[in-house]
């Protein structure tokens, strides 16, 4: 099943010191993007990035069931730090299989 996945860094509610942030992107921001390019080279990840300027990511998912993309998003360091949201996503095929489907039943009832 196919997830599309956004995430947006929670703001910590105090300031970081400059030798607090470098840690926390040398520790965090880093690995995160770096296990997510893990995954997309597993092809887990069928694609994603950065919005441009901000603290954020979005990708797509591949993972069998709603316990394996809570494993995914669980193994990045980032995982505590940001306001997951998930949305389930038909696949293109399935979707134009299910409209054809809905025109056939539409088609039946104008004869």
């Amino acid at each position: 099943m196919l997830y599309l996945v956004q995430g947006e860094v929670v703001d910590p509610g105090m300031p970081f010191s400059a030798q607090q942030f470098a840690e926390f992107v040398d520790s965090q921001v880093i690995p995160t993007f770096e296990r997510l390019t893990k995954l997309e080279a597993e092809g887990t990840v069928r694609a994603g990035g950065a919005p441009a300027g901000a603290r954020a990511t979005a990708f797509i998912v591949d993972a069998a069931s709603n316990d394996e993309l809570t494993g995914i998003l669980m193994s990045l360091p980032l995982w505590s730090r940001v306001k997951w949201q998930v949305t389930p996503l038909d696949g293109l095929q399935h979707r134009i299989n299910l409209a054809r489907q809905l025109l056939e039943r539409v088609k039946a009832t104008l004869q």
